[in-house]
């Protein structure tokens, strides 16, 4: 019950103690015997005995590593879900790749808290190993610290794997940790969680991101999810498996396993096809270049995950900080994973259904996708389509890129448009005829300053005018002088504008214009106030088309 009410609530041991002693003796609950240090040890071993029971262990030393987590049903494993012969089957990068996502957060904290402990399960359940990540963080976070300094970039503004960025926090013993899920199921992968004292740097991510890689099949594809994966990927190998101290140097390293301290995976090991992209939700944050060559959206062979799974599990394990930030290291190194554990078993509970579901409306989509797609390309022939396709292949992923046409600004126009006119009027002699009106005044001269007058009438017809005459307002009477004046000013700008209108069209003087509108409201019988018949009656053809480039 003390564990399912975690589970439900998020609440502590304490509160669920709490609890019972209320139920025992509501009235003077200080009576109640205090036992709760001995219900405190006695749920933690408790949980991690049913944990080995659910798991099928019978013997505590047999536990591998990772050994105690409910795995997930569905990501492709070769000998246990996925066919024998795989490797031979075309769409292989597509069905049978290794999708992880990573990610950090700093809401699952813990406060200097009690006298040092360890946990029971050690790196049996979702943690990574504890000496390992040692020995690795000791060994290399001088140099990784250089590597994300030598590979910072102006592409995004995210915190992550920013050296700078990690100081200590006021009273924290440890300021959040980073995850690795399924990039597609969302389910916590085997030990990879850590824990992050200084920060989300790079060389706490390999540790938890390389602890699963190494579970996996190297011949699989791996295509991986990070915030900040156009950075953290460039160097990441290079990293995993190279060593910069040599042989271990102590006999506990070396128990450990064979490699050196600082190498996490063995070069022979490291997947081949591999490559770490940006999830969709954070590639909007990133430049043009990262967007097209790190979308997993402009990449074959994936399909269309978003690769965000370890943002959902976020808004469901933060439940859990107020509860475990209180707690020893060991302790909330077992409360936290027994948590993990339920999440993923209520995942595989309801994976039949969704993966059902899934695949309905997949199939659906697919059919509908392929018929428009061969009426379009039916549409085009089949000429011209297969000098697309070729265009398409040699283009890359920068035909996805938007192409962008700067605009001429309104300045530039009206320019070359008052060059026009003169040029213009420097060929009268030569036989161009033009109205005495049209030489008089300039067209685009005059179209600007009709304009303005727009822009103008726009502003004080949107203006609070409440603010202006609000009584009893402060300065209320010397906003609406303002406001008055303005719209005295703006009638006296319409009226010279009709007028030269008036100068340039005389065929207007046929036309009755009302010019009894409010200045705000009033018509400038620019060429769009009228249709294209009237353009022609009047002698707008020209003036029109340079309001429509102004």
């Amino acid at each position: 019950m003390a564990q399912m009410n975690n589970f439900c609530s998020a609440s502590s041991h304490w509160d669920f103690y709490e609890m019972i002693c209320r139920r025992t003796n509501n009235v003077h609950p200080e009576t109640v015997l205090d036992l709760y240090s001995q219900f405190r040890r006695v749920i933690c071993e408790w949980r991690y005995l049913h944990q080995v029971k659910r798991a099928l262990y019978l013997d505590l030393e047999g536990i591998q590593a990772g050994g105690l987590v409910v795995p997930c049903p569905t990501c492709p494993k070769p000998g246990v879900n996925i066919p024998d012969d795989w490797k031979t089957d075309p769409l292989k990068r597509l069905k049978y790749a290794s999708m992880l996502a990573v990610d950090g957060n700093f809401h699952l904290q813990r406060n200097h808290k009690g006298k040092p402990d360890y946990p029971l399960s050690g790196n049996r359940g979702f943690w990574a190993d504890q000496g390992e990540f040692d020995d690795y963080i000791m060994a290399k976070q001088a140099k990784h610290d250089d590597d994300a300094r030598r590979t910072a970039t102006k592409c995004h503004s995210f915190k992550a794997g920013d050296p700078s960025r990690s100081s200590h926090k006021f009273r924290k013993s440890v300021q959040g940790v980073v995850m690795v899920s399924c990039g597609r199921h969302f389910v916590i992968m085997p030990n990879g969680t850590v824990d992050l004292d200084k920060g989300e740097r790079f060389a706490y991510t390999d540790v938890a991101l390389a602890s699963v890689i190494r579970q996996q099949d190297k011949d699989q594809r791996h295509i991986h999810t990070y915030d900040i994966g156009c950075k953290y990927g460039i160097h990441f190998k290079e990293r995993v498996t190279m060593s910069v101290e040599g042989p271990h140097e102590d006999e506990a390293a070396a128990r450990r396993t064979s490699l050196p301290r600082d190498v996490l995976i063995s070069p022979d090991d490291f997947p081949a096809d591999f490559d770490i992209k940006v999830p969709s939700w954070h590639i909007l944050g990133h430049i043009m270049d990262c967007v097209l060559r790190k979308n997993l959206r402009y990449m074959p062979m994936v399909g269309h995950p978003a690769g965000e799974g370890v943002e959902t599990i976020w808004s469901i394990m933060n439940a859990h900080q107020y509860s475990t930030r209180e707690m020893t290291h060991g302790n909330r190194r077992d409360v936290l994973p027994d948590a993990f554990n339920y999440y993923n078993w209520k995942k595989l509970t309801t994976e039949c259904h969704r993966v059902s579901k899934a695949y309905t409306e997949a199939c659906k989509i697919y059919q509908s996708k392929e018929l428009d797609l061969k009426e379009i390309e039916k549409s085009i022939g089949t000429s011209k389509l297969q000098k697309l396709v070729s265009e398409a292949e040699n283009r890359g992923n920068e035909q996805y890129g938007a192409r962008v046409t700067k605009a001429p600004t309104k300045a530039k126009v009206l320019l070359e448009l008052k060059k026009m006119e003169d040029e213009r009027s420097a060929n009268i002699h030569s036989g161009i005829q033009e109205r005495s009106g049209e030489q008089r005044y300039s067209g685009a001269l005059f179209l600007s300053n009709a304009l303005e007058i727009e822009d103008l009438q726009y502003q004080l017809k949107t203006r609070n005018t409440e603010e202006f005459i609000i009584q009893g307002s402060s300065g209320a009477d010397k906003r609406r002088a303002q406001h008055l004046r303005s719209l005295d000013a703006l009638r006296r700008r319409i009226d010279e504008h009709l007028l030269v209108l008036l100068m340039i069209f005389p065929h207007l003087n046929e036309v009755s214009l009302d010019r009894s509108q409010a200045p705000t409201d009033q018509n400038l019988y620019l060429p769009s106030s009228f249709s294209d018949d009237q353009h022609k009656q009047y002698g707008m053809l020209e003036l029109a088309e340079q309001e429509g480039r102004l």
